[in-house]
Formats: C-alpha cells, sequence, structure tokens
C-alpha cells in the first residue's frame, strides 16, 4: 500500500472515530417511545384524566392547568406520574420514584436498576453528569436523544438526595430523595410552540 493510499486510510478511521464519539448517546431508531405510561404524545387533558381513573390511579392535589399528577406506578414500581401538557397535549411524562420514602441506598439501587434497562434498551447515554461531591445534592444524570425521521424524544434518568439534617459535618447523614425518569416529546413541544406564536402574531 502506497503512502498516500495509508494516509486517506488513516483520515477515514479518524473521522469514523469522531463520528462515533459525537453521536454516542443519540439513538437512531424507527421507532420511538409514542407516549407515556400508555398515554400517546398529544393526548388531552381529558384523556389522560380518563385513562389514570381507569387505572384507579387518584389525582394529586398539587396538580395544576398544565401539570396533572397521579400516585400510580411505572416499570412495576410505585410511582408518582407527571403529564406535563402544552396547547392541551402531553408533550412530556415523568415518573418520580420514592418521593420522601428513601434511604440513600434505595435511591442508589432504583437508578442503578433502572440505569441497567435503558442502556440496555437505547444504548449508552448521550450525556453522563457525575457531581464527583461537588452538587451532592444531584449527584449523578443521564440523558438520551431518541430520534426517527419525525420525532426525537430527550430522556433523562437522574437521582436526588434530599439531606434531613443540612449540617455537612453531621454523620451519619440522613438521606430522604427520589429517583426521576422523564420522556420528553422535543419535537411535538417545538410544534405547539411555534403554533402558538404564529396564532397570536
Amino acid at each position: 500500500m502506497n503512502k498516500t493510499k495509508t494516509f486517506y486510510l488513516i483520515i477515514v478511521l479518524v473521522l469514523l472515530a469522531v463520528s462515533d464519539a459525537i453521536f454516542s448517546g443519540i439513538v437512531r431508531a424507527d421507532e420511538v417511545p409514542d407516549g407515556f405510561a400508555g398515554i400517546p404524545w398529544g393526548a388531552s387533558r381529558a384523556t389522560v384524566e380518563k385513562a389514570m381513573a381507569e387505572r384507579y390511579y387518584p389525582k394529586d392535589s398539587d396538580s395544576k392547568a398544565d401539570v396533572y399528577i397521579y400516585q400510580g406506578e411505572f416499570a412495576g414500581y410505585k410511582a408518582w406520574l407527571i403529564f406535563r401538557f402544552t396547547n392541551n397535549k402531553v408533550y412530556e411524562g415523568a415518573a418520580l420514584f420514592l418521593w420522601h420514602e428513601a434511604s440513600r441506598d434505595l435511591i442508589d439501587r432504583y437508578f442503578n436498576e433502572f440505569e441497567v434497562q435503558l442502556i440496555k434498551k437505547y444504548g449508552n447515554p448521550r450525556l453522563l453528569y457525575r457531581a464527583e461531591g461537588g452538587e451532592d445534592w444531584k449527584p449523578w444524570n443521564d440523558e438520551w436523544e431518541i430520534i426517527n425521521s419525525n420525532t426525537t424524544i430527550h430522556l433523562v434518568l437522574s437521582k436526588q438526595y434530599e439531606y434531613k439534617d443540612h449540617n455537612p459535618r453531621s454523620m451519619p447523614r440522613e438521606v430522604t430523595g427520589n429517583v426521576q425518569i422523564s420522556y420528553t416529546n422535543k419535537t411535538l413541544k417545538q410544534e405547539e410552540m411555534k403554533r402558538a406564536n404564529n396564532k397570536d402574531l
């Protein structure tokens, strides 16, 4: 192989490595999640209320016009289900686990179990945040972008600690907190924001 061919081969291999690094965690799939907790993207408030009532999931009193919260289950675990609306359409869903019910060990176990399952399904995260003691109240965060030709879903797995005693010198520090998985239909959100702007302007 002459020097010119060798040079071009090296360039191609470098470009492939760079593109792999750039797009790691951006999952291109024929099918993206078509909704959250069995509710399709774009469903109305009335549709969500009907579906949750059929499952006997009570609506929380903290629910607002654009955020509905229910006590239910997600992925086989007890969770708070949170639906966010824009223009009366669901564009985001989140499952909140262990809210004010957890030990640090339990929070870590839930996070690790969900992380393994999500990596198995969607590959390595696009963003892997580890506070390394810098923000010990929100130590870990994983993010994915799941994309097909029509839709982009932003998926986030995070865990958060809440310290019962705010003095960092207290040992041991008692912890509650939560683990959260959220799915945001970025395409729908942007389309609805654009539609609202066009209507107003």
